[in-house]
């Protein structure tokens, strides 16, 4: 016990034989030694904790018997027959012969002078008596017994189990609701970001663009049947206004202003209407 609260470990030996020594020797309740384990041992596992207490109680099917005591003398001088396990946590009894290091109670009044060991004093005595031990061990089992059949028979002419197969009980069914998953910081980072509402979204853009083509397509066959334009014509025209507005919409291209053509179509008129004059003088000439 000294080196389990000291390392918060004992070897597994160690362990079976103090859950024996608590639970069989002194009849504390198994729980109680499972708790010290579970605050003090540092590779305390719960399920191995309790099963192994079990275990060693007896409350397993395939563990120790009810009326098993494992004697804490016997079992150091079986597995540590030099006592140097107990010298190193028992510095109290380095001097003592490994003959008694385990039940120093046993050792002569002079070989306990000579190791320095005064029981009661330096040392304590023991708690309990084996043969004490065993007779309260074999007392607690029987009055278990006793009190298991007393049980038994007083419930089994009031309880009796009977399965009623006369009703058919509906199976209850569980229905889950649709319930809209809700947002973790991983699923956030993963999300597509929305459209922002006020501004139109790129499918009406789309229905208005389509929507203007096929009004000019409309407007265009309806001016070729008034005007007799081929079809050929028409795409013609279709592609080099699409062509024009294209090179209008480009960043980099630019267009020439109304002003601009209707100055150079004014030139070309007076240009045309200044070669008839001469070409008329030059007629009249040759005339005259």
């Amino acid at each position: 016990m000294r080196e389990l609260w000291a390392t918060g470990w004992i070897h597994n030996k160690i362990r079976v034989i103090v859950s024996s020594f608590a639970v069989k020797m002194l009849l504390i309740p198994w729980k109680w030694g499972m708790k010290y384990f579970w605050d003090t041992l540092l590779d305390a596992d719960l399920e191995s904790d309790i099963l192994g207490w079990q275990y060693i109680s007896g409350c397993l099917p395939d563990g120790h018997k009810l009326e098993r005591l494992d004697d804490p003398a016997i079992q150091g001088a079986k597995f540590d027959p030099e006592g140097e396990y107990v010298r190193q946590w028992l510095p109290e009894l380095a001097r003592m012969p490994a003959e008694w290091i385990h039940h120093p109670w046993n050792a002569p009044l002079t070989m306990l002078r000579a190791s320095g060991v005064e029981l009661g004093q330096n040392y304590p005595k023991p708690i309990i008596d084996i043969d004490l031990a065993r007779e309260q061990l074999t007392e607690a089992i029987f009055k278990m017994w006793e009190n298991e059949a007393a049980a038994k028979g007083s419930g089994s002419e009031e309880r009796h189990e009977v399965v009623d197969d006369s009703e058919n009980l509906a199976i209850p069914k569980v229905y889950l609701k649709d319930k809209a998953p809700r947002a973790t910081s991983s699923s956030n980072d993963q999300k597509v970001p929305t459209l922002n509402p006020r501004s139109d979204p790129p499918n009406r853009k789309r229905l208005k663009c389509t929507a203007q083509v096929e009004q000019k397509q409309d407007n265009s066959q309806n001016l070729s049947k008034d005007t007799g334009v081929s079809g050929i014509d028409q795409e013609v025209s279709s592609t080099a206004e699409s062509s024009c507005k294209r090179q209008s919409s480009s960043t980099y291209s630019f267009s020439v202003p109304e002003q601009c053509s209707s100055s150079s179509n004014m030139k070309c008129s007076w240009q045309d209407q200044l070669e008839m004059e001469q070409s008329s003088s030059k007629d009249g000439a040759m005339g005259g």
